[in-house]
Order: structure tokens, then sequence, then C-alpha cells
């Protein structure tokens, strides 16, 4: 086996090397100016548990990535004079690890070592990477419950060949994402320019639940993200700075809604190309007041107050179609649970919970009304946002700059999803937002007890009219032509389809080509959601005639087939006037005498064995590039 070593001082190597990939005789080459390459052959076989101990000792700080691989046969991984890593042959991937080498100790002090949830923790930070505490730095802190990560898993699949890893023919729908984490709850906050795999994420924040999937959607909208039954969010916060100092001062934001316990923290500065870490725990909880000891000599009071009522009451009032709730005594930031579920339920969709947190303390209300289509002032949810199952209008008495955070729990029958030709994943809510429709960021947590339903969860930023619907794509053939309009027997008809998909969702429809209604070519294609495409169809044609062709019904004119056309001899034979009598001069030995039919067979060999090695130098020439 051997170990192939990758060191890098300003990224992660494995995404560096991705950028410059080439194939040429069997060998894949990585070439990388930001990251050292290196391959250890001497590393011992795996044990009878598939594993083996490896020590390394990295020669700087930074990132430092180690693959392990082995070769069944060709050549395997090496490292050229160019300093480039290339592989060749039979390699099997065996494990990935990141290392990230600091070269000393950073410094992150909390201001206080205890503070309530949803305040802010406040860092002094310093990269101790040199005496100058005014330099360039970046800085980035993450914190998180303690104990809540460490035995999470992240496992990404995939069976792509090599063969596409060398054509950059992957593609998002070669992956799939296995987890269970449900999301990250919290904030995530970056300042300044930062990019990651091509996606600019400069200067962006985040609060509240970032979710696997939602994330998938945006990276990858065709990988496969699948929670394990016991998937859940964890509390967890970060803030990077890009451009700060040596020694600077990092705010990180918590959620009302963090638990209570241990947090670790964990401190990455870079400095000049070095790297220094650290790491500790604050605690998160609410803030306590001791009372003082009673006075036995002070006077009874009668009229003591009652003791702070701190936990929210909520009454709930239940129709056929609407659902009142009165919630009394709401605390900010104090996640408030209002059962919601009507009082016959529907068994196609309906909203169960909802959750709000409110910025102000106080009483408000909640009601809910299940609706049979859109209200007269509202219109429908066109199709390029979902296909509507169930609409519904939420409402409180709390103003949208009151609501710090409002998540609503629905179901909607497994029934009714496969009829829409949908998915759990394809199940959105959407709101009506004044100026028009918008999706919610909505997952799928689970199924009903039945197990006749799955359960979503949504989060919102205030109330009005809502749909539950299903992403659906619609994809049509709206136009088609003929690149020709007469072609000979065997010969290719180019036809021309334009492909668009007005739905919501991505799809794959199968486009058809018919000469006078019969089906003479098919092909799959694939339409993102709101795209058109223009497709190539180019199917032949053995009998000559006149025929109209369509695709998918749609006419793309009319075709001329002819038949192949017969060649004029070039030797005809003389005709009789012609014919001269040879004297003996003029007539050739049967060694001279040349055979019109053999002459000419072996010009053609030689003229297709030209075409063919022509072709073979193209290939070989675009493989070289």
């Amino acid at each position: 086996m051997e170990l192939i070593k990758l060191d890098s001082q300003t990224t992660n190597p494995l995404s560096e090397l991705s950028g410059d990939v080439s194939a040429s005789s069997g060998t894949l080459t990585f070439e990388s100016d930001a990251v050292d390459a290196a391959v250890d052959n001497n590393v011992g076989p795996l044990d009878s548990n598939g594993a083996t101990d490896i020590q390394v000792t990295p020669s700087q700080s930074g990132v430092s990535a180690y693959v392990l691989v082995r070769t069944t046969s060709g050549d395997g991984a090496e490292v050229n004079a160019d300093g480039d890593l290339t592989l060749s042959g039979d390699v099997d991937l065996i494990g990935v690890e990141v290392v990230t080498v600091q070269e000393t100790a950073s410094t992150a002090d909390p201001q206080s070592d205890t503070v309530a949830p949803g305040d802010d923790v406040t860092f002094d930070v310093n990269t101790n990477l040199g005496t100058d505490t005014t330099a360039e730095a970046a800085h980035s802190i993450v914190l998180y419950r303690e104990g809540e990560i460490e035995n999470r898993q992240v496992r990404f699949r995939t069976d792509a060949e090599i063969d596409d890893v060398a054509d950059f023919s992957l593609s998002d729908e070669d992956f799939t994402v296995e987890t269970d984490i449900e999301g990250a709850n919290g904030v995530l906050e970056i300042v300044g320019e930062a990019t990651i795999f091509g996606f600019d994420i400069s200067d962006r924040r985040s609060e509240g639940l970032v979710t696997v999937r939602g994330t998938a959607d945006d990276f990858a909208p065709d990988a496969t993200v699948t929670l394990d039954s016991d998937a859940a969010p964890v509390d967890i916060s970060t803030k990077s700075i890009l451009t700060g100092t040596a020694e600077d001062e990092i705010v990180v934001e918590t959620l009302a809604d963090f638990e209570e316990g241990d947090y670790k923290f964990v401190h990455v500065a870079q400095q000049d190309g070095d790297i220094s870490t650290t790491s500790g725990t604050i605690t998160l909880a609410e803030e306590t007041t001791t009372s003082p000891p009673p006075d036995d000599d002070a006077p009874d009071d009668d009229d003591d107050d009652p003791p702070r009522q701190t936990q929210p009451e909520v009454d709930v009032d239940r129709t056929t179609n609407v659902v009142t709730a009165q919630v009394r005594n709401a605390q900010p930031g104090t996640p408030v649970q209002v059962d919601v579920r009507q009082s016959t339920p529907d068994p196609v969709a309906d909203i169960e919970n909802l959750e709000i947190t409110s910025r102000v303390a106080g009483d408000f209300s909640v009601e809910v009304e299940r609706l049979t289509g859109p209200p007269a002032d509202t219109p429908q949810v066109p199709p390029t946002v979902s296909s509507p199952i169930r609409y519904v209008r939420m409402d409180t008495s709390l103003s949208n700059a009151d609501i710090e955070r409002a998540r609503a729990t629905f179901r909607v029958s497994n029934e009714r999803i496969a009829q829409r030709g949908g998915s759990p994943e394809t199940v959105v809510l959407n709101r009506f937002a004044g100026n028009g429709w918008e999706t919610l960021p909505t997952e799928p947590i689970g199924q009903t007890e039945d197990g006749e339903a799955t359960r979503f969860r949504a989060t919102t930023p205030g109330f009005s009219t809502f749909a539950i619907g299903v992403q659906e794509a619609n994809i049509s053939v709206t136009d088609a032509t003929l690149a020709q309009n007469t072609i000979e027997v065997t010969e290719e008809a180019d036809v021309e389809a334009v492909v668009e998909n007005t739905g919501s969702a991505n799809g794959t429809t199968t486009l058809t080509v018919t000469a006078d209604g019969e089906t003479v070519a098919t092909q799959s294609v694939t339409v993102q959601a709101g795209d058109t495409r223009t497709i190539t169809l180019s199917p032949t044609f053995d009998t000559a005639g006149t025929y109209d062709i369509a695709v998918n019904g749609v006419a793309a004119g009319t075709l001329e087939v002819e038949a192949t056309a017969t060649p004029t001899p070039t030797d005809p034979t003389p005709t009789p006037t012609e014919t001269a009598t040879p004297t003996a001069t003029d007539t050739p030995s049967p060694t001279d005498a040349p055979d019109d039919d053999d002459g000419g067979t072996p010009l053609i060999v030689f003229g297709l064995i030209a075409l063919l090695f022509a072709i073979v130098a193209v290939l070989l020439r675009q493989a070289d590039n």
C-alpha cells in the first residue's frame, strides 16, 4: 500500500488538487502549485480487521491530508519530476484523513465563563505567531455543546468511476450523504471575502436552523441526502473574521433556545501562512438570583404579591376548520409550543404545531384556518413554485418584527405525495409574502405513528397565507425543427427539440422522434427547474420516401429521404462501334493485364486505413491535451 501525503499552508489540499486533472495513457495527473505531494511506498498491509497503524511527523504547520491507497496493478501512486501526483493502473482508495498542524498554541480567553443562552460570548484572542499584535491575521471560533458533535457522523458515498474523475463527468447525482445531524442551530457568521468549492460565501450570516438538506440544495441540488432515524440538530455557533489582526476580539452569538450546559470552543488562527489553535469550555446557564434570608422580625404582609409565573400558558379552542389559541405570559427568547391540530383531522394534509419565539414579553394570540383555496386577494401558487395540496391561513397578534423565530410542523399523507409523483424531499411549505409566493426552508422529520403520513418542519419569517405543496417538474417540448429537409437512405437526420421545464423541480423525460407516427428515435433528457435545453436527436432511415417528423407530438417538418444514387462506372464497356482490332504489339501480356475490379480494391482499403489512422491520431491528441 502507499500513503499519499499532501501538505498545504493555505487551503485544504484535497479541494486544491481537484482543480487540475489530466488523463493520458491510463494515467491521471493531479497538479497544484499550492500543495506539496509525496508518496510513502513502505506502508504495511491491513490486518484481519482491515486496519493499519501509520506514524507520520508533519514537517510544517498548515493543513495536511493523508490518502491511503492500494495498487493492484500498474505503477499506482507516484510523484513525477514536476512534483505532480500521478495515479496509474488499478488503484483502490482505502481512507482519507485531514489534519490541521499548528505552529504554536493560540490564545482565546472568554471574558465571562458563564453566559445565558441568547447572550453573546466575547473572546480576547491572539495568534501568538509573532510579536506584532497589529499584523493581519484571520480568526475562527466554533462554539458547540460539548459531546454533541464528537459522536455524530456524516458519511459521503459515491459510485463514480475513476474514468468519470478523469473526464470531469462527475455530477451531484453521483453522491449520497448519510448523517445523523439534522442541521446546525445557531448563528453562523463570516466577515470578509471567502469561497468554498467555487461558491461565494463572503460576508455571510445566518441565524436559526441551517439544515443539511438545505445546504445540499445550495451546493449540490441533485445529491441524495439521507437522515438517520435519530437525526437531530446540534446547537453550534461560529464566527470567522478573515481580515483581523493578530490580537483581536471575537464576539460569538448564541440563541435563546440553546440548551444549558457546558459548551466547547475551538479557536483557529492563521498568520503569514502559519496556523495556531486552542480550545476550552464555557457554561451556558440562565442567571439565578439568591433570595435574602427571611427576617423573622419583619411584620407579616397579607398583601404579598404572588410568585412570578415564568411558564407561558396556552389555551386552545378548536372548531372544524379554525383553531384559536391564547398565549399568556410569554417570555422573550423562550419558544412557545402551540398545538393547532383541527378537531376533525384532514387525512391528506394539516398543520399540527406552531413553535413561536417572541422578542417581547406578554400575551399574544394565534389563529390557524384550513382553507379550500387561496383567499380572494391571494393568487394561486404558480407551478414554478409548487403544486399546492392544502391552503392554510396562519395569523398571530405579534408583529413580524416581534417574532424571533417561528416554525410550523405539518404532515402530508404518503399516498398523496406519491400521487403527485413526488417524494418527502420535494414537499415544501410556501408563504404568500405580499409580492408573491416564496418557498420556506422545509425538511421531513419522520413518519406519523401509523406510518400513513410524513411529518415536516418549516421555518417562516412571518404569518399570512400558506400552502403545503409538492415541487413537480413540468417538462414539455415547445419547438422542433429539422436541420436538413433532404437526406439519403442510411444518413442521419438531425432533429432539434427545444425542451422547457416550467415546473418547480428538476425532472427527466423521454424525447420520442416519430416519422408518420412511427417511433424512429428516443432519448432521455434531464432539465433543471425553470431551465430550457435544446436537444439534437439523429435518427436514420432505411427506406426512401417522404416523412412527417415530430418530437413528442410537436411537428418538426417534412423530411425527404432519397435513394442512394448509383455511381457512374469509371471504365464503361466500349460499344462495338468503338472496338478496334488490336495488333500484336497492342495486345498486353497476361501479366500486364489490369483487372478493373481487383485493381480498385486496394485503393479503397488503403483509403479507409488512412482515414482510421487520422481519426485515431485526433483522439490521441485530444487525450494528450
